[in-house]
């Protein structure tokens, strides 16, 4: 539930920010290269914020993904509610993905994956 509640604990500080609060979310789950996609962990994260933050998840971006990757997700979304798997988009390209920017403007994109967001979200403690 660590993942959970880390995430949880990123959408309440993105909502939160009083200089400029945001409505809805994208919440980006990068795979490191060489690191298996736990399309487990993305079935817990996109369920869990669809039933908590119903309204505040605009899509979940998960990358990079290739050929097989993409495979075992059209298995996989066939058991998440058809509401989350449509807020579900597969990327490939490594950590910049090409496909990125028409999800996220730069200015809101965090620095490491090639936008100009330098805010931390820190876990709570």
């Amino acid at each position: 539930m660590l993942i959970v509640d880390a995430m949880a604990n990123a959408i309440k500080q993105a909502t939160d920010r009083s200089a400029s609060p945001c409505k809805k979310v994208t919440v980006i789950v990068f795979s490191a290269k060489g690191t298996p996609t736990n399309y487990s962990h993305i079935k817990l994260i996109c369920s869990s914020l669809s039933n908590n933050f119903p309204e505040t998840m605009a899509r979940a971006l998960v990358f990079p993904t290739n050929i097989f990757s993409r495979g075992i997700w059209h298995v996989v979304k066939l058991f998440l509610d058809p509401a989350v798997r449509e807020k579900v988009v597969l990327l490939g390209g490594g950590r910049q993905p090409p496909g990125l920017p028409a999800y996220i403007a730069a200015e809101n994109m965090p620095e490491e994956y090639g936008g100009q967001d330098t805010t931390s979200y820190a876990p709570s403690t």
